[in-house]
């Protein structure tokens, strides 16, 4: 009932939401989504266990433009802990501050391993996980998990104040000396995207041609004769369904 769609310098990443179990953290993400918070962003903290396998992705800290150079995202109050879904691969949770279950606010990350259950299911009262990546954008994340990594000190706006971030995916082998938003893993845009996408197929387009147009099935009438027509609905999973054929006949 509910997605968000990371549009990422490595490619789309699509977020199954949940906000039946977790209505307020869904609520608070959606919140900075539609203040357009995460737009011009990136992730900025890429870790992978000491083992080598992988780990978490995290985003939503920072934002740069060339205006403004780079900013912290403007964070709104802090939301209550809704533990309780598993921190398997493929979850998305909210980052919060150590000792605090009930200081989550803008930060998420990705996690890409089971490994990491037993610990973010327990520390710090447990990780609200409040949506999954499909597939295709867990290929994505492992993508951008595995680039080169760097520390860098990050001056933030036209202050002084400098943030030091660790674990930075940079996209090319030799990575700057310092901070450079056009090699990050961006996050350029982050909206809710359609939850089906629908086509319509003609057995005979010779016959009669058909398009979606909004909520419609618009068919168009090219010679005399009959003719079926399907319709199939594909979910942010790409998982599919198609209704049975329906004959037009053009007089």
């Amino acid at each position: 009932t509910s997605a968000a769609r990371i549009n990422t310098s490595s490619g789309p990443v699509d977020i199954i939401l949940y906000p039946l179990a977790t209505p307020g953290t869904v609520t608070n993400f959606l919140s900075y989504l539609n203040k357009g918070r995460y737009n011009n962003g990136f992730f900025h903290r890429s870790v992978a266990s000491a083992s080598g396998s992988l780990y978490i992705v995290q985003g939503g800290g920072y934002q740069f433009t060339p205006a403004t150079g780079f900013t912290r995202v403007v964070k709104d109050a802090a939301i209550v802990n809704e533990p309780g879904i598993s921190n398997r691969e493929g979850t998305v949770a909210m980052a919060k501050v150590g000792g605090n279950p009930n200081s989550a606010t803008s930060e998420f990350f990705v996690n890409l391993s089971d490994l990491n259950a037993s610990n973010l299911d327990a520390q710090n009262e447990g990780f609200t996980v409040f949506g999954r990546v499909t597939d295709s954008g867990l290929a994505v994340m492992k993508i951008i998990n595995a680039l080169e990594k760097k520390n860098y000190a990050m001056q933030i706006g036209a202050t002084s104040a400098t943030q030091q971030l660790e674990d930075v995916p940079i996209t090319l082998d030799s990575p700057a000396v310092t901070i450079d938003y056009e090699r990050l893993a961006k996050m350029t845009t982050v909206t809710i995207p359609p939850l089906l996408q629908y086509e319509v197929v003609s057995l005979d387009p010779a016959i009669a041609t058909a398009a979606v147009v909004g909520t419609n099935v618009t068919i168009t009438g090219v010679a005399a004769g009959s003719t079926t027509f399907t319709v199939k609905a594909t979910d942010l999973d790409g998982q599919s369904v198609t209704t049975s054929p329906v004959t037009v006949t053009v007089p």
